[in-house]
């Protein structure tokens, strides 16, 4: 049994040496086509020698037609598609040997994303399937024409994905931005009775913060879509919808906007909308409620039914609680509340470990101070390292 990775890139001498040594801890070959770099990227592909055939595609604003000219140039019997940004952590045993006795025609793959301070935990389509003809379709946000129910969630201790992709540099980089609106919008010319193409159009005019335009489209895609089912990216959309009345500071109407949804059974667990009408309800100072709304995150805890910021149902909701406690002067309740959130495994950052320092320095619990930055393996908080190496 064989297994190709196809890949289109452009400029991508950062990433790539670390996704293609990555990957071929499981693949036997990579096709990799080129769309154009200036960059090292194919001088860093040729390093792999015979492993990767090197394609060259002159580039049409179209990622399925680039990503079928990869798939044709295959003849292995499964394929898998990564982006450059991405790095493979699989166990090449485990995933070998369930696919050599699969019926199934492709599988999905968890994506961990860094995304500023926090690790996003979402669902991806088809990243792995049978060599059996399939294509994509979409000039953008390209999607394979394959049957779903023939398609299976791999478990992310079996494989998953990191993208690295959502750094703050790639999240700001406006040429990238601005080619995918324009792709986006004209396709939405050929065809503005698309709900998918409206969720993708918010998603972008959000990445611009252009967020009154972001939600227009949002709303569109709702009025598009079936009333009576949830697609699967609506989950998502809802929580980018909520963010984006945040971003707005239009805190009543992202509070009723979560009310009306979270209460469906399918949204019941979905702790994301929770939490982020517990961070509207802390703005508006309503600090009861939105301390009800942070508990429930914690009932409800980290999941991976849906796209989720991960401590979301852990030590970030801890945070929000320590927060509210400190800003409620409710003192006696801080210091449980930050050493839970800051000393959480989960929370591999330290996210509040910093303000957590000022409060014990502020209150002069300085026998609580010695004690937390020995657990945490230092002496001197991170700002104040920070700020002399500024």
């Amino acid at each position: 049994m064989e297994i190709t990775l196809c890949m289109i890139v452009k400029n991508e001498e950062k990433y790539i040496r670390m996704c293609l040594e990555n990957a071929f801890n499981l693949v036997d070959k990579a096709v990799i086509v080129d769309t154009g770099s200036t960059d090292k990227t194919v001088e860093i592909l040729t390093e792999f020698g015979s492993k990767v055939k090197i394609k060259y595609f002159e580039w049409n604003n179209d990622f399925s037609a680039a990503r079928n000219y990869s798939i044709e140039n295959v003849q292995s019997d499964w394929i898998i598609i990564l982006d450059a940004d991405e790095k493979l952590s699989c166990n090449p045993s485990k995933l070998r040997n369930l696919l050599s006795e699969s019926r199934m025609q492709g599988y999905d793959i968890a994506l961990e994303s860094d995304v500023g301070r926090s690790t996003l935990i979402s669902k991806v389509y088809v990243r792995l399937f049978k060599n059996c003809g399939y294509r994509y379709y979409r000039a953008i946000h390209e999607q394979l024409n394959i049957d779903q129910n023939a398609v299976k969630g791999l478990d992310d201790s079996i494989c998953k994905i990191i993208h690295y992709g959502y750094s703050t540099d790639n999240l700001n980089d406006k040429k990238k931005i601005e080619r995918n609106l324009n792709i986006l919008l004209s396709e939405y010319r050929k065809n503005p009775k698309d709900a998918l193409l409206c969720y993708h159009i918010g998603a972008t005019y959000g990445a611009r913060r252009d967020f009154e335009l972001s939600l227009d489209y949002y709303f569109r895609c709702l009025e598009l879509s079936p009333k009576t089912i949830f697609p699967t990216y609506h989950s998502t959309m809802y929580k980018m919808i909520t963010l984006t009345y945040y971003e707005l500071e239009q805190f009543e109407a992202c509070i009723k906007f979560v009310n009306s949804i979270v209460y469906h059974k399918m949204h019941l667990k979905f702790v994301d909308l929770y939490f982020i009408k517990g961070l509207c309800l802390k703005q508006l100072k309503r600090y009861e409620e939105a301390e009800k709304l942070f508990n429930d995150c914690l009932k409800i805890g980290d999941n991976k039914e849906f796209d989720s910021i991960i401590g979301r149902g852990s030590f970030l909701a801890r945070l929000e609680l320590a927060r509210i406690y400190r800003e409620s002067g409710k003192n006696d309740l801080v210091v449980p509340n930050y050493v839970e959130a800051v000393l959480d495994p989960r929370n591999v950052r330290r996210e509040g470990l910093n303000e957590f320092s000022d409060f014990l320095q502020e209150h002069d619990l300085f026998e609580i101070k010695d004690e937390l930055d020995n657990l945490v393996g230092r002496t001197v908080p991170a700002r104040i390292q920070d700020d002399s190496s500024s």
